[in-house]
């Protein structure tokens, strides 16, 4: 292998062709490599057997497997920059025309407080009513029966429940009249 592909540090044109590979998708190896050490075409052209043993032990060094983990943490963070920008400028968008349309709404913006368990119900009876899968909408049932069951439970906890306890003797009116007579 050449000198410069074998030095501990990647060079200028190794990092270039690292990310090229990883941003653009290359999938040939050989020209990967080809860009990372400077072959020419010709020198590949006489030495096929060459360019693929130095190809492949090249894309197994560390620092070439290191980089390429690097590029596609960089890829990543790039395409999430992108996402978290593109949603923002949708929401923004959603936003202006609500309020163009004077309707600012918790519900017409799209967040609805499901701690409410009128909202909670009409949810779930939204899922059971647009289920495509029978399993969904039989989950979406349980939950709804479930919560029927609680509400008759807490009914019945809130109920005042009346129940007596045995007198003790001392209170009892019939011994603290007999203990009264004995006392005499």
């Amino acid at each position: 292998m050449r000198k410069s592909v074998q030095n501990q540090k990647l060079t200028a044109s190794e990092r270039a062709a690292i990310f090229w590979q990883v941003f653009e998708g290359e999938t040939d190896w050989k020209v990967v490599f080809m860009a990372a050490a400077a072959w020419d075409d010709e020198d590949a052209r006489k030495n096929p057997a060459t360019l693929a043993q130095y190809t492949s032990k090249w894309k197994a060094l560390n620092k070439v497997k290191t980089e390429i983990s690097r590029a596609q943490l960089v890829k990543e963070k790039y395409l999430k920059k992108i996402q978290d920008i593109a949603y923002e400028e949708g929401r923004r968008s959603v936003f202006a025309e609500m309020q163009q349309e004077g309707d600012t709404s918790a519900a017409s913006r799209g967040k609805i407080d499901y701690t409410d368990p009128k909202m909670q119900k009409e949810k779930l009876n939204e899922i059971i009513n647009q289920a495509t899968d029978a399993g969904e909408a039989l989950d979406a049932l349980k939950v709804i029966i479930q919560g029927q069951k609680n509400d008759q439970e807490a009914a019945k906890n809130n109920k005042i429940q009346r129940f007596y306890t045995p007198l003790q003797c001392r209170d009892c009116p019939i011994y603290q009249e007999k203990k009264a007579l004995l006392k005499k």
